[in-house]
């Protein structure tokens, strides 16, 4: 009969344990949704500055695959951005297997400096300042 008592003992610290680990979670729970609420306002005022820029904004990462384009960027191209994202910037802008002589991203990620290059673009018929501003 003791054990039989003790197993309930434990049964009941095991329970009462149980309770507090889920009190816990839940608390944890209603904490991260606050957190993520409080990014979604700042996220959406930057996703929607970035796509009102009259200039055309590409996010590029260090090994030349575009990450990020606003909607200015989508019109002059003409297609969708899951045709653009994930794609390297020298194919998608220059039609090229390799950067551009001069490119702004390469000398960016030699000198760790901002870069730039004037480029007349055959495929778009028009001159463009084309700008590097690396973020390391």
């Amino acid at each position: 009969m003791e054990n039989e008592d003790k197993t309930k003992e434990q049964l009941i610290n095991e329970l009462m344990e149980l309770r507090q680990r889920i009190t816990k979670l839940e608390a944890l729970e209603t904490e991260g949704k606050k957190a993520e609420e409080a990014l979604r306002g700042p996220e959406k005022e930057w996703r929607e500055s970035f796509n009102s820029l009259e200039d055309i904004m590409i996010l590029i990462d260090k090994d030349f695959s575009i990450e990020r384009i606003n909607d200015n960027g989508l019109k002059l191209i003409g297609k969708p951005k899951e045709e653009i994202v994930g794609q390297k910037c020298y194919e998608i802008l220059h039609s090229r297997d390799n950067p551009i002589e001069n490119c702004p991203l390469e000398k960016s990620l030699e000198t760790k400096k901002a870069g730039s290059v004037d480029r007349f673009e055959k495929d778009f018929s028009r001159y463009f300042s084309i700008t590097s501003s690396p973020i390391f």
